[in-house]
């Protein structure tokens, strides 16, 4: 598995606090079997203001400390999006690793007026972009269909994988599971701060596996992730065959003695 979403850099944003924390964290997810980890602190304008000096030297050190275990890491960044985004993310090569995709965050309580100006002048600067967690957006929660304007613009969506196992309460978790029904999530990582007992990637991948199929979980947190680093064309809506919900008792009579569903 590859995890492109995670707050493992210890000691700059609001995630792990420690090299030991990082560390600790990690061992249980290599052996958990993910392979590849994306560190992508906050860069928040005033507020964590990640620049590129501030996180390079945190990720070598970290490199140095972690050399015995099997796994790979890779710098990015979750970037709070807002009008001076493309410049920013240049100059400070705010990228997830040397790709040209770009994770960012907006306002939860409600999504800016000028979202799509914003996404825009990103894309027209040659980036493309993943939405992190839209199911913990407001708007998206009270109407999940509004996701389709973020995919007819190419965003691609990241889901947390604790939204699926319900960590942040029922309406995140319904609207996680109903994006993904639609075919509109594109990957699932684990939003990890450094507080996670056991691998959320592992669990989430066999609930998708049980609740989906092992194609369409591979897809979210193998294949698609992978497509980051060599810049590979990702589907934008996945045409998922689901199988066929089981029937009640009533619908089988209905059906015997009426012949319709």
């Amino acid at each position: 598995m590859i995890d492109i979403h995670t707050h493992l850099l210890p000691g700059v944003d609001d995630g792990s606090s420690s090299i030991p924390q990082t560390i600790e964290q990690l061992t249980i997810m290599s052996q958990a079997g993910v392979k590849t980890v994306y560190l992508t602190p906050h860069f928040m304008r005033n507020l964590y203001h990640n620049a590129h000096d501030v996180i390079t030297p945190v990720f070598n050190d970290l490199k140095q400390e972690v050399k015995g275990l099997d796994i790979e890491l890779v710098l990015g960044c979750e970037f709070f999006i807002d009008n001076h985004a493309a410049e920013t993310i240049q100059q400070e090569e705010l990228t997830l690793g040397d790709s040209n995709y770009v994770l960012f965050e907006s306002m939860l309580q409600q999504l800016p007026a000028d979202i799509f100006e914003q996404t825009y002048q990103l894309q027209k600067a040659g980036y493309k972009l993943i939405m992190a967690h839209p199911e913990w957006y407001t708007d998206i929660i009270r109407k999940s269909e509004l996701v389709e304007d973020f995919l007819v613009r190419d965003i691609y969506l990241q889901i947390n994988a604790g939204s699926l196992m319900g960590m942040y309460g029922r309406n995140v978790q319904h609207t996680a599971f109903n994006l993904l029904e639609k075919g509109f999530v594109h990957f699932i990582a684990s939003d990890n701060h450094g507080d996670q007992q056991e691998c959320v990637q592992q669990i989430a991948y066999q609930l998708v596996s049980e609740n989906f199929s092992d194609k369409i979980a591979e897809e979210l947190f193998i294949n698609n992730p992978a497509r980051i680093a060599t810049d590979d064309k990702i589907e934008l809506i996945n045409h998922w065959r689901l199988p066929a919900k089981p029937k009640s008792i009533w619908s089988i009579i209905k059906t015997f003695f009426t012949g319709y569903e």
